[in-house]
């Protein structure tokens, strides 16, 4: 596993006024935030996640309120992969 993990996505909808991608790893039903994003004017976006990603099992995005995002996710995550 490695220390570094960007997050490449596409066809993302366009976010509500006040709204902002969060990513968060996770692992079992913990969720640290990993970075805030928004998503360019073609739904596309990629981030270099903050944080180690080889503790966690998978990596989530919710739609959170911004512009800082939240400390714990308050919506479900609408993407998720694995990190394993």
């Amino acid at each position: 596993r490695t220390n570094t993990a960007t997050l490449v996505l596409t066809k993302l909808p366009a976010l509500e006024a006040g709204k902002v991608y969060e990513a968060w790893f996770m692992k079992s039903g913990n969720a640290v935030p990993a970075g805030i994003f928004q998503a360019a004017s073609d739904g596309s976006a990629s981030v270099i996640l903050k944080g180690q990603p080889a503790q966690y099992d998978t990596v989530a995005v919710t739609e959170e309120p911004g512009p800082r995002g939240s400390a714990a996710p308050t919506a479900k995550p609408f993407v998720s992969g694995s990190l394993t």
